[in-house]
């Protein structure tokens, strides 16, 4: 068991933040996939996820087909991004796209925190993680070296 977390200790630290990030990010996003999932079929109340403004199984699938065409474009980006599927994209483009993702999760975030609903206040925390981990990866922190001469 140690010989397997040492190896995924130094796994880890090979990797560079923003690939971390973008890992994180596409298992989130799976996730997020499987939670609408759960919508689409009824298993989770639209109370939890729409905040109750669906008011119906026609509304409840047009919105859900909207989210996960989000999802989905989401998703193949963040794939373009990590080299996992060919670029369709520029790399330019795909960084705007991402950019435009950062500011979509930023203002999700405020408003579910501005919402009167405790659930949608809870869902601020995994907006919030989509967006510090998004900036990580449009925006990757560099270490100094502390050894260069300015």
């Amino acid at each position: 068991m140690q010989a397997v977390f040492y190896f995924c200790f130094n796994y880890i630290q090979m990797m560079n933040k923003s690939t971390i990030a973008i890992k994180l990010l596409l298992i989130l996003t799976l996730l997020l996939a499987l939670f609408h999932v759960g919508i689409s079929l009824q298993f989770i109340s639209t109370e939890v996820a729409w905040g109750g403004r669906v008011k119906n199984v026609q509304q409840l699938y047009i919105v859900e087909t909207i989210a996960f065409l989000v999802i989905g474009f989401f998703l193949f980006v963040l794939l373009m991004k990590a080299n996992y599927v060919q670029q369709y994209l520029s790399i330019k483009l795909i960084d705007s796209v991402l950019k435009f993702f950062l500011f979509f999760f930023l203002m999700n975030t405020v408003g579910n925190l501005l919402s009167t609903s405790i659930t949608e206040k809870l869902l601020s925390i995994a907006t919030a993680l989509f967006s510090i981990l998004l900036a990580q990866v449009i925006y990757p922190f560099k270490k100094k070296n502390k050894h260069a001469i300015s």
